[in-house]
């Protein structure tokens, strides 16, 4: 499989919203198949460390603690 990961940041009403993308190709149906299974144990992990990474950038940008 293919991954792209990203972070977007744009205006917001009280100030910016920063968001996460990550987008994901199979390059067979073999590839996505296993993909699945590999991403039914590794995603629920990826879910947290995706949220506390914009924690910290949301921390980092108002100047509060890192």
């Amino acid at each position: 499989v293919k991954i792209a990961w990203s972070f977007a940041v744009a205006a917001a009403a009280t100030g910016s919203r920063v968001t996460t993308v990550t987008l994901v190709g199979a390059t067979d149906t073999t590839a996505r198949r296993r993909f699945r299974r590999y991403w039914r144990f590794v995603g629920p992990a990826s879910s947290v460390i995706r949220r506390r990474a914009l924690a910290l950038i949301a921390r980092s940008a108002t100047g509060g603690p890192e």
